[in-house]
This record gives structure tokens, sequence and C-alpha cells, in this order.
């Protein structure tokens, strides 16, 4: 009977090799799994923002013209109480955070929400049911925003 070597275990060169290919599989799919990520959250915010508009709306037809900022700040809880209803000075630091500012003629309401990544959506709600969606880096994500990029291009 011949006394050899055991094998009972991996060698370290296995072990490294596995460790190798075990590394370059997570070094190729985090970049897709950040880019879902990201799109996720892009959707949240817009998802937020059709729902603000929504209840913009239920409390713009109930009179047939949008009330005052402050009046919005006021009725929109009642109406949608998962979001933070902010007034159009204050900048929306989450997806759930909506920035609100009546345009003055009582026709149409901006409303502006930023995503987790840093994007910041606006909507234009208008009672006639014409929406305008615009994305931006703006900084701060106000609502009060929307009307100085509509006047001056959009990014």
């Amino acid at each position: 009977m011949e006394q050899g070597r055991r094998e009972d275990g991996f060698t370290v060169l296995e072990l490294m090799t596995v460790a190798l290919i075990i590394s370059i599989i997570i070094a190729t799919a985090m970049p897709a799994f950040a880019r879902t990520r990201q799109r996720a959250q892009e959707r949240a915010t817009q998802s937020s923002l059709v729902d603000g508009a929504k209840a913009v709306l239920i409390v713009g037809l109930d009179s047939g013209v949008f009330p005052s900022t402050a009046t919005l700040l006021d009725d929109l809880p009642a109406v949608e109480s998962a979001y933070s209803w902010l007034d159009s000075t204050v900048a929306s630091a989450a997806s759930n955070e909506i920035s609100v500012r009546q345009s003055g003629s009582g026709s149409e309401v901006e409303i502006a929400a930023i995503s987790e990544s840093g994007t910041c959506y606006y909507m234009r709600v208008v009672l006639n049911g014409v929406t305008e969606y615009h994305l931006s880096d703006a900084d701060p994500c106000t609502s009060d925003w929307f009307e100085t990029a509509a006047a001056t291009g959009w990014d």
C-alpha cells in the first residue's frame, strides 16, 4: 500500500479560484442592481406625484377652482394623508413630501417632489385635466421653481 498525500480537502489554489469566480459574478451584477434600485426610486416619486395630482384635483373639482396655496395645505391632508404637503417655498426632501403652489389664477397648481436618487419631479395640474410633467436636478426642489423653469426652458 502506498502512503501518499491525503485527498480530504481543497487546495489553496482551488479555494482562490472559486473566490475569484464569485467576485467576478458579484462585480458584474452590482451595476445592474444599482440601476434597478434607482429606477424603483424614480417610479416611487412619480407615483407620489400622480397621487398628489389626484388629491389636488379632488379639492379643485369640489369648488370648480383651486383654492389658495394656504387652503390647499389645509385641505390636502384630509384627502390624502400619506404625504406631507409643503408650502411652495419649502423644498421636498423625500418622495412622500410634496411641495404645492397654486398659480394665482385658480386654474392651475404646481407640485414637486424629489426622489431618493436626487431627481426633482414637477407636475402642473390643470382643472381641465391637462397636466405637464417635468424632471430636473434643480436645487431646491420646490413647486416655486416650476414657474421659473417653464418660463426659461427646462434643463
